[in-house]
């Protein structure tokens, strides 16, 4: 996480977004494992990522995946911030929280929710004596706003109150306070 902030040239400009509040929008030139990433994501859902036939609401979907990959991967340190493909992080089950984050977006982008409405949400955790960056999954779905963290199973928290800057195929993002 740190190599992201580090290496980011960021340019202001204004934007009203449907989905998020009105923010400051920032252009990224984003790393490129970053950019390869998101390449890679957008060519083709893989349907692969949850089981056959599920068909919930986007409550009930939201709040499963979340459960069901903090469930299945486990949490492994990377020291090297690789950013692995989701069907990598499904298939070894291991990953650090943006591996997790990345899974999860994909498998929802594969269910129907918008990309528009999903952003990967970064800011500083700290848990006991683990202090460290951290990046989740936040979901907007009508009113509703679901943070989807490896960490926890309650999507209706965020591990943090306000994260440094939020992230999508478009851009960076620096939230404004309410």
């Amino acid at each position: 996480m740190k190599k992201l902030i580090a290496t980011t040239v960021l340019t202001t400009t204004l934007l009203a977004n449907t989905a998020f509040s009105q923010e400051t929008k920032w252009s990224l030139d984003v790393q490129p494992k970053a950019k390869k990433l998101f390449q890679s994501l957008s060519k083709k859902p893989s349907d692969n990522l949850l089981p056959i036939g599920w068909t919930l609401s986007n409550h009930s979907l939201i709040v499963s995946i979340n459960s069901k990959y903090n469930d299945h991967i486990t949490w492994t340190e990377d020291k090297n911030d690789i950013w692995q493909r989701p069907d990598f992080t499904i298939k070894s089950k291991k990953g650090d929280c943006e591996d997790f984050a990345f899974a999860k977006w994909e498998a929802l982008k594969a269910k129907g929710i918008p990309v528009e409405n999903m952003r990967f949400a970064v800011g500083y955790y700290q848990q006991g004596e683990i202090a460290d960056w951290h990046l989740y999954l936040k979901v907007q779905d009508g009113n509703h706003t679901y943070h989807l963290d490896n960490n926890s199973s309650n999507t209706a928290v965020a591990p943090f109150e306000t994260p440094l800057y939020e992230f999508d195929e478009n851009g960076v993002y620096f939230p404004t306070k309410q």
